[in-house]
């Protein structure tokens, strides 16, 4: 019985609890991030982006308006993989939030094994989407959260061009996450 009032207990707790990346909660917010800025388009997404945070020397994704994308990985001086041009698309979700799929993205957010996978994704590793607070499955695909970065207390997102970053989900729900952000120099095209 002890162990139960503690186990609510601090489940009470951490549910309180706010991340640097979340807004105060209340009970109509679903969506525990960030808002986008008002005028955001599947526009805000095209160009390179860069990796912060990730394990690699080098992980960029160039997006275009057509629908595809490459990723090029590094690790020290040596390419690790320059893929071909998959598809990425937009999910807009009920929660208010939004999502982009990259189909065979190579997710660098974790360990060396899964950078490998040739199909991409995060094979069996589920992610912790810190802004619905759900769990996800990747198999086959990179999901990252379009992330609103005004107001950010960060100084780091605080200066995202476009007012946006792409989110990585958490491998374990309790480390922090990384960010791709929009090479700065693209920002005025």
């Amino acid at each position: 019985m002890r162990l139960a009032v503690i186990a609510i207990s601090l489940a009470s707790f951490l549910a309180s609890c706010e991340t640097p990346f979340s807004v105060p909660r209340n009970a109509e917010a679903e969506w525990g991030c960030l808002s986008l800025p008002a005028d955001f388009s599947e526009d805000y997404l095209i160009g390179t982006w860069y990796h912060q945070g990730a394990s690699v020397s080098r992980d960029e994704l160039i997006i275009r308006e057509d629908g595809l994308y490459m990723q090029i990985i590094e690790i020290g001086d040596s390419p690790l993989y320059e893929g071909p041009w998959n598809s990425w698309w937009i999910e807009k979700r009920q929660s208010g939030g939004t999502y982009v799929h990259f189909d065979r993205m190579h997710f660098t957010g974790s360990t060396d094994e899964l950078i490998h996978l040739p199909e991409g994704g995060t094979g069996d590793l589920m992610l912790y989407d810190l802004c619905e607070q759900r769990i996800v499955r990747t198999q086959g695909e990179v999901i990252l959260i379009v992330f609103g970065t005004e107001g950010s207390s960060s100084p780091f997102l605080s200066s995202a061009p476009r007012g946006i970053s792409l989110m990585n989900m958490s491998g374990d729900g309790d480390s922090g996450t990384t960010h791709f952000i929009l090479r700065a120099h693209e920002e005025d095209e």
